[in-house]
C-alpha cells in the first residue's frame, strides 16, 4: 500500500508497526478543537479532525493502539499528517520533537495509560529543561546546603505507627469555615497531613495537623510560616524553609530526575530510597499516606482551576490512588495516634571530603567517578540538546557549600 510506504518514509518504526498490524479498528472522531499553544498533545488519533486548524503548530497524537492508526489510513486528513514535518504519532514513550520551554495544551476524554505515561515524562522533561537553563543549580543548591546544614534526619523507612487508618490530605486552596470545623473534628478519626502551604492556613485557623510536607525548591514566602510540625521533605526543598520547620524532618528519599542526588545523599549516610512522588506537594502527601499503609485517603482544599501540565498529571496521578473527596460522615472510630521513628546523623566529614573532590576535580576520570557524568550531565544533554555542558557552576556550588559549613562551625564555636 503506497500510503504505508509514505508512512515508513516519515516514521520508519511506526510505518513498520502499521504494516505488520492486520487488525483495522474503526475510529470515531472527537469534535474539532483549536489551540493557540506552540505544542498540542492529543490522547489518541480520535482527534485527527482537529489537525487542519493546527497544521502550523507542533502536534503529537499519543496512540497506543496501532490498529486504530491502520483504520484511518484512507482518511484525507491522514495525507495532511504525512506531509507535515511538525506532526507526529507517538506509540511509545519517546518524544518526537525537542520540547523544552514550549507552551503546551493537552486534550483527552479519558486518559489512556500511554498518554498518562507520556505526560508524566513530559513533566520530567519540562522540569529538567527549566532547571537545565541554570544547570540544575536551583535543585542542587538545596541538596548541597541542606545536607551540610542539618545534623540529622529521620528516614521515611524508619517510621512506624498505627498508620493503617483514614488519612486526610489538606491542600492549599481556600477552605470555608464550616469545612475547617469538620477538619478539626476529623483530627479525632484521621491522620491529618497538610500539603505545603496548607500548614499555614490550618495553623491560622487554630488547627494543628499531624504532619506537613515541603518539596518546593523556591516556595512563595508569604505562604509559609515557622512551625514545629513533623515535616516530610525531599532534598530539593529550599534549605532556608526547612530551617523554619522546628519539628522532626522526615526525609522521603528522592524522585528520579537526577541520579547524582542519590550519590550525594549516600555520602551523607542516607540510604537508597527512590520515592518518586511530588509532581506537586499534594501528590507527595498522598503517596506518603499510601506508603504508610493508609486505609483510605481523602482530599480537601484541592483546587480544580489551575490548568498547567503539572496539574494535569497531578490529577491523573491522584486517580490511581483512589482518593476520595472529604465530606462529613466519614470515619466514625476515634483514633489513638502513635508512632516512632529513628534519627540518622549525617556524615558531614564524608560530605565535605566529596564536596572538596567536586570543587577540585579537573579531569573527566575524576568527574565520572564522582557520578557527575551519568547523573548530571547526560540528562541535560538530552533535554537541552547540547553535547557538552560545563561543570564549573556545580563545582562552584560545592565550594559554596564548604564555605557555608565553615561559617556554621564558627557560629557554633
Amino acid at each position: 500500500m503506497q500510503i504505508i510506504e509514505r508512512l515508513i518514509d516519515k516514521n520508519p518504526f511506526l510505518g513498520w508497526q502499521v504494516r505488520l498490524q492486520q487488525e483495522q479498528k474503526k475510529v470515531v472522531y472527537e469534535p474539532k478543537v483549536f489551540s493557540e499553544k506552540e505544542l498540542v498533545l492529543f490522547d489518541g488519533v480520535e482527534w485527527l479532525q482537529s489537525l487542519p486548524d493546527l497544521i502550523d503548530k507542533e502536534v503529537i497524537f499519543v496512540e497506543e493502539e496501532v490498529s486504530k492508526i491502520r483504520g484511518i489510513l484512507e482518511d484525507p486528513v491522514f495525507e495532511m499528517f504525512l506531509n507535515a514535518p511538525n506532526v507526529a504519532i507517538a506509540t511509545d514513550r519517546k518524544f518526537p520533537f525537542f520540547l523544552g520551554g514550549k507552551k503546551f495544551e493537552v486534550f483527552t476524554k479519558g486518559p489512556s495509560k500511554l498518554f498518562g505515561n507520556f505526560v508524566e515524562d513530559l513533566i520530567r522533561f519540562e522540569a529538567l529543561h527549566k532547571e537545565g537553563k541554570n544547570l540544575g543549580l536551583s535543585h542542587f543548591r538545596n541538596v548541597f546546603h541542606s545536607l551540610i546544614t542539618f545534623f540529622k534526619f529521620s528516614p521515611l523507612s524508619s517510621l512506624r505507627g498505627n498508620f493503617k487508618a483514614p488519612w486526610l490530605v489538606v491542600g492549599g486552596a481556600l477552605i470555608e469555615k464550616e469545612t475547617l470545623k469538620l477538619i478539626e473534628e476529623a483530627k479525632k478519626t484521621h491522620w491529618i497531613i497538610a500539603a505545603g502551604s496548607a500548614a499555614k492556613n490550618l495553623l491560622e485557623a487554630g488547627i494543628r495537623p499531624d504532619f506537613t510536607t515541603l518539596v518546593d525548591p523556591d516556595p512563595e514566602a508569604s505562604k509559609y510560616v515557622e512551625h514545629a510540625i513533623p515535616t516530610f521533605f525531599q532534598l530539593r526543598a529550599k534549605t532556608e524553609f526547612l530551617q523554619m520547620c522546628k519539628g522532626d524532618l522526615i526525609w522521603a528519599g528522592q524522585n528520579d530526575l537526577y541520579p547524582f542526588e542519590q550519590d550525594i545523599a549516600n555520602w551523607a549516610g542516607l540510604p537508597d530510597l527512590l520515592f518518586d512522588g511530588g509532581y506537586d506537594t499534594l501528590n507527595f502527601s498522598v503517596r506518603i499516606a499510601s506508603y504508610l499503609g493508609a486505609d483510605s485517603v481523602e482530599l480537601v482544599g484541592v483546587s480544580d482551576e489551575r490548568k498547567t501540565l503539572n496539574d494535569l498529571y497531578s490529577r491523573l496521578d491522584l486517580k490511581k490512588w483512589d482518593c476520595k473527596n472529604f465530606q462529613e460522615g466519614g470515619a466514625k472510630k476515634d483514633l489513638f495516634k502513635k508512632y516512632e521513628m529513628a534519627s540518622l546523623f549525617l556524615d558531614h566529614e564524608t560530605l565535605k571530603k566529596n564536596y572538596q573532590r567536586i570543587a577540585e576535580a579537573n579531569d573527566i576520570v575524576e568527574l565520572t567517578r564522582l557520578g557527575l557524568m551519568d547523573g548530571y550531565v547526560r540528562p541535560l544533554e538530552i533535554y537541552l540538546g547540547k553535547k557538552q555542558i560545563e561543570l564549573e557552576p556545580i563545582q562552584k556550588l560545592a565550594q559554596e557549600a564548604l564555605m557555608k559549613s565553615s561559617a556554621l562551625k564558627k557560629e557554633r564555636d
